[in-house]
């Protein structure tokens, strides 16, 4: 059945990270413990590409899409169950929106997996694993100022 998709929340797909040269899982990889991805997160933001998210300690997330004008914000929490963290969130024109990621460590390296997608679309198990989102997360609420000037409030 066709279910068309809101355009913010179209745009809102932008948000998540999307993989660069995506591989299979490395059959050596061992699934991150809720404590090491709750300490990549806390009190920290992300740095995507056309988004960022800060994910406040308290379990709160609030962001914006957009760079560097800002098209529309979103806030919601997020939480880590397993090896797995997701941000649920809204816009001002959309609610319920939900993604996450799943985490594992081959050695030194910290993998990555797009497990939820909000807009229901598949995720690729087989080869949508991908190394460099850590580097995407940066210490403190970088978002506060943009979110304001977008309207978030």
């Amino acid at each position: 059945m066709y279910r068309a998709i809101p355009l913010t929340a179209a745009v809102i797909l932008c948000i998540a990270p999307f993989p660069v040269l995506a591989d299979p899982l490395p059959k050596t990889a061992k699934p991150m413990t809720p404590d090491e991805i709750t300490k990549l997160y806390s009190g920290k933001t992300t740095d995507w590409k056309i988004s960022s998210a800060y994910f406040a300690p308290d379990g709160t997330v609030k962001g914006y899409l957009g760079k560097p004008v800002v098209k529309t914000t979103f806030k919601g929490t997020w939480k880590v169950t397993g090896n797995e963290i997701c941000m649920d969130f809204s816009t001002p024109k959309d609610s319920g929106l939900s993604d996450c990621w799943k985490y594992w460590r081959n050695g030194k390296e910290v993998i990555t997996l797009w497990s939820r997608h909000f807009d229901g679309s598949k995720v690729d198990e087989a080869n949508g694993y991908y190394k460099n989102e850590v580097a995407k997360l940066k210490a403190g609420d970088l978002v506060s100022t943009k979110y304001a000037e977008g309207g978030g409030t």
